[in-house]
């Protein structure tokens, strides 16, 4: 028999024959749109699970995005989540095969698109393989750099940094071992907060984390008395610049530009990063930090003096950026001290059955902290 889905009351689609489960609708989403950049569009939201007869399984879930934009277009696209006792993921995949509606960009400008291909895929997986070690691995491919704002520009603006990137981590008690290799398929940056920042991302190819924290020092004469923080870095890092024009990425005049990105509309933030001396070829660094904190008392005041120490090690001297520059190592000391007590009143006359109150506390922690640092050169990290 027919069917007819309703909203609030009001008809809103018309089905002349149904079968199947009720729960299981083969449109899960249907809207109609009104964009900002004059555009419209018809998106509808498949179950294609329930479309080929498979039966629902719990932990997967599956969508097939159809949609028609007025000036753009037809696309299509899949979002898929899974979900098992030791591994977890998603994919989320789009394209519109020939574009030729407007981009309005983040800065306001419109872009017109000629007949092009424009998409994007998104993809993650964690494994969990016993009860220390964890891999995650995700990887990305945007068509082109002003994608994410023409589409989905909440990736842009909140999104993890959209990258390339498998990361292996063991935890156990006080301690983390993590193997990262990190880079892009893309010469360009979608995350505003990269590209209107330092302009560039870092590869990691790879890079290796050694964390051990709050090692007990007197843990058999003193338990709790001296405490030693360390961690350990190593690998072989690179910059990948954003090598698109200013103007490409929305900033089409030269005063808007400036502002956002510090070049000309015509230009690109890989020149300017050139020209400050920055560079792409891969380096090698190694960092360890160092830290004792010693936990004592005066009377109802609780003194921790704490030392810090840090150096970092490269195979480069960087000539270009700091010509002045020939050392090759960067240390960092601190020797503080923190002062720290704890001041309450308890009022038994505070009594209240309507709030719920029998009785308040009232509590005052003061603290100070006094530490003086020094470093044989000023120090940048990635």
């Amino acid at each position: 028999s027919s069917i007819t889905p309703r909203l609030a009351g009001v008809p809103v689609f018309y089905f002349p024959v149904y079968s199947g489960d009720p729960s299981r609708p083969p449109i899960t989403d249907f809207r109609v749109e009104s964009l900002s950049s004059g555009d419209g569009a018809i998106k509808v939201t498949l179950n294609p699970l329930g479309i080929l007869g498979f039966d629902r399984e719990e932990g997967f879930r599956a969508d097939l995005l159809t949609d028609f934009y007025f000036n753009r277009g037809p696309a299509l696209g899949a979002r898929l989540e899974w979900q098992r006792p030791t591994a977890e993921g998603s994919f989320f995949g789009y394209m519109v095969p020939f574009d030729s509606g407007t981009d309005i960009m983040k800065s306001g400008a419109k872009l017109d698109r000629e007949d092009e291909f424009r998409g994007i895929l998104l993809a993650e997986q964690r494994w969990k393989i016993d009860d220390k070690w964890t891999i995650f691995a995700e990887g990305a491919y945007l068509s082109d750099e002003a994608v994410v704002d023409g589409f989905f520009e909440e990736i842009g603006e909140t999104g993890r940094e959209v990258t390339n990137r498998v990361v292996a981590r063991r935890l156990d008690e006080n301690t983390s071992l993590t193997l990262e290799a990190k880079g892009s398929f893309n010469d360009f940056l979608v995350n505003e907060y990269l590209l209107t920042s330092q302009g560039y991302s870092v590869s990691k190819l790879p890079e290796a984390l050694y964390v051990r924290q709050a090692d007990d020092l007197l843990e058999g004469v003193s338990p709790g008395t001296l405490t030693w923080f360390h961690e350990y870095r190593a690998g072989r890092l690179g910059l990948e610049f954003d090598e698109v024009l200013a103007r490409d990425h929305g900033f089409t005049n030269n005063a808007v530009a400036q502002r956002a990105l510090g070049v000309n509309a015509n230009q690109s933030v890989a020149e300017r990063l050139r020209d400050a001396g920055f560079f792409e070829d891969e380096i090698h660094r190694f960092d360890t930090r160092q830290e004792l904190v010693a936990t004592l008392s005066a009377g109802p005041v609780n003194v921790t003096p704490f030392v810090v120490g840090r150096i970092t090690a490269y195979d480069d001297q960087f000539d270009e950026y700091a010509p002045e520059e020939n050392d090759q190592v960067r240390g960092f000391g601190a020797l503080g001290i923190r002062l720290a007590t704890t001041i309450q009143r308890v009022y038994d006359q505070i009594d209240s059955a309507l709030l719920d109150i029998h009785r308040i506390r009232h509590i005052i922690e003061p603290s100070i902290t006094a530490w003086h640092a020094g470093t044989n050169l000023p120090m940048v990290y990635a």
